[in-house]
């Protein structure tokens, strides 16, 4: 099951990832793992499919359906990675380290 995404849609879930992930202070973990997972997108949507009837009470049933496919889409995993890496650190490290 691949349902096209729309390109507001698609850019929509990047920026929620990459928000949720800033929020959590994630950014290194997220970056390397994604780095080195990254050629198994089109498996993790299968599993969200699969995993659908389980998860859908608690995360919803199209949001599900929409992760899916935007794991199955080429380049956005890479694009996710560009982001992140582009932030660097988070605003409040800087402010630590400042003397």
């Amino acid at each position: 099951m691949n349902t096209a995404l729309s390109e507001a849609r698609r850019e929509e879930i990047l920026h929620q990832l990459a928000e949720r992930i800033r929020r959590y202070g994630l950014q290194a973990p997220a970056i390397w793992l994604l780095a080195m997972h990254q050629p198994l997108g089109l498996l993790g949507g299968q599993l969200l499919l699969f995993w659908q009837p389980l998860l859908a009470p608690f995360l919803g049933g199209e949001a599900l359906r929409d992760y899916a496919s935007w794991l199955e889409e080429r380049g956005n995993i890479q694009r996710l990675l560009a982001l992140l890496e582009a932030d660097g650190a988070p605003a409040e490290d800087v402010a630590r380290s400042e003397p």
